[in-house]
């Protein structure tokens, strides 16, 4: 057993989350792949990012929405928006600085005795900057505010960029669903709940970013892997429907109750 009780035998039955309090869950799942990959497949017609007609309506959008100018997602999309919420409720951080190369897994790491993180994103250099920016999410305002006051004591320190933050004028509300997170626990015979198979599942349904991977090894023929993604939503999330749509009963995923960034570094 390791800290997040990952368990050695599939239990029996439809695989569920630990949050799912209906036990009569349907045989069957189906899960549409994202708009993003049915673009990449040709399935969607792509945002036509050059059309000036496009270009000043999703301008007028992301103002009235207080949303970056920067910002390349969907302005239309409700979950883009900023929450309608006062200051204080805000789980959200920009955090600056970040090394121009900087993982998923090397920023998350710097993220100690904190709290669950919600989502991360992390922006490559522009308009002449030479770091990386992220927006950072959590699932309380306490965790945001721990976080927060490392940050500006100068005590995340990434390869000798010290970190700075504000507060992410694009608002985050708290999330009252403490039973998911970004970490997705994966128990299934081990043909098939292998990284060969996870990886080309997950590539071909969602885009995601990976803060790490680790094999828990093979234990009375099951598989056992544990999938850091670097966000629940659209991510862990999606994960966690792919393999109900795509994997037998016998392959268990459930989401880990812990995050390492709320402990400290072993």
């Amino acid at each position: 057993m390791n800290q997040y009780n990952l368990p050695v035998a599939a239990p029996s039955g439809t695989s569920k989350s630990s949050g799912e309090m209906d036990n009569n869950l349907p045989a069957k799942w189906s899960f549409t792949p994202s708009a993003m990959v049915l673009q990449q497949r040709g399935l969607l017609p792509p945002n036509d990012k050059d059309d000036p007609d496009v270009v000043q309506a999703r301008q007028k959008v992301k103002e009235k929405f207080g949303i970056s100018k920067n910002y390349q997602g969907n302005p239309w999309v409700e979950g883009n928006r900023s929450a309608d919420i006062s200051d204080d409720k805000n789980v959200s951080l920009f955090v600056q600085n970040i090394p121009s190369d900087c993982s998923y897994h090397e920023l998350l790491s710097s993220f100690r005795n904190i709290g669950k993180i919600l989502a991360t994103h992390i922006s490559p250099p522009a308009d002449g900057h030479l770091t990386c920016c992220a927006k950072v999410a959590l699932y309380t305002r306490e965790a945001a505010a721990r976080l927060y006051a490392q940050i500006t004591a100068g005590e995340i320190v990434i390869r000798g960029h010290r970190l700075r933050c504000r507060w992410n004028r694009v608002k985050v509300a708290p999330r009252s669903e403490q039973w998911h997170s970004r970490i997705l626990l994966i128990v299934g015979p081990k043909t098939e709940v292998t990284r060969e198979r996870l990886d080309k599942c997950f590539v071909d349904n969602f885009v995601y970013n990976m803060d790490e991977i680790v094999d828990h090894g093979v234990v009375n023929g099951l598989g056992r892997l544990e999938y850091r993604f670097a966000s629940y939503p659209c991510q862990a999330q999606f994960a966690y429907q792919t393999i109900r749509s795509n994997f037998s009963k016998a392959t268990y995923a459930e989401y880990a109750y812990f995050d390492p960034c709320e402990f400290s570094h072993k």
